[in-house]
């Protein structure tokens, strides 16, 4: 998760050296000039009744003229003008400034159905001296999920950072995300503490009753690390409760060897930064 991490936050790192001279003295970068999307998903997650989302993308210099970057949109399962529609395929970062911003606006139905995706890519830009991207294809190409709101619960509410509380010990960073199906949230993060998760859970959400704003979650038994103790699996499984109002889930796990051994189990608070 760290290295995954850290090349997400490239740009970002870049962009922040930037914004501090900017501040504190003299601009002093002096890589190669690029363009990136600033999100640091790989997937950007909108909501069909949204009406609009703004997103923006990052340049590692500030220019004396305008640049100017261009997108192009492949459809997916979601097409444009059908399902969304993206009012400009140009985003402008004005001279002497480090972001310009584009919108994403979806199409809104009454139709129950699984999130739609396409993808949008930064495929030129105004300057020669402005390279597009970095060596992370995320940093130039993304997915975007038309996040149903037809769904039976509201579980998009945890779509991006999480913080994962386990009272008595420090806080675990996370991020949700879409599996592509209705209330089931994707978190990827260390939920049991121990540092060695291989691979993201998938939380199941299940109202109370139709048009319930809580209801129960449930983490079928999932595997955290492969031949990790004495050559045996070691899986997570959980359960617990939702709020939609309170924007919480409370998550009672275990973590235990393919034998039946049980390496320790708790209590999480989950809530979106």
């Amino acid at each position: 998760m760290k290295n995954k991490f850290k090349n997400y936050l490239y740009l970002f790192i870049a962009l922040a050296f930037v914004f501090a001279c900017e501040e504190d003295g003299p601009e002093v970068y002096n890589g190669q000039a690029f363009v990136s999307f600033t999100d640091q998903n790989g997937t950007l997650n909108v909501e069909e009744d949204s009406g609009s989302s703004e997103f923006t993308i990052g340049i590692t210099k500030a220019f004396d003229t305008d640049v100017t970057v261009t997108l192009s949109v492949t459809d997916d399962t979601a097409v444009e003008n059908a399902d969304f529609i993206l009012p400009s395929t140009t985003v402008v970062i004005p001279a002497g400034e480090y972001i310009g911003s584009f919108n994403i606006d979806p199409i809104n139905d009454d139709v129950f159905n699984t999130p739609r995706a396409f993808s949008i890519e930064i495929v030129s830009v105004s300057s020669s001296q402005v390279n597009i991207g970095n060596e992370n294809v995320d940093s130039y190409i993304k997915t975007v999920n038309i996040v149903n709101d037809d769904c039976p619960t509201q579980y998009s509410l945890w779509f991006g950072d999480l913080t994962v509380q386990d009272p008595g010990y420090p806080n675990i960073p996370a991020t949700g995300d879409t599996t592509g199906d209705c209330d089931i949230l994707l978190i990827d993060g260390d939920l049991s503490g121990f540092g060695a998760y291989s691979a993201p859970f998938e939380l199941y959400f299940e109202p109370s009753f139709e048009g319930a704003t809580n209801g129960t979650v449930n983490l079928p038994a999932q595997v955290y690390c492969t031949a990790c103790s004495e050559g045996l699996d070691a899986v997570l499984t959980g359960s617990g409760t939702y709020d939609e109002t309170t924007e919480t889930i409370v998550l009672f796990w275990s973590l235990d060897r393919t034998d039946g051994a049980s390496f320790g189990s708790g209590t999480h608070i989950i809530t979106p930064n």
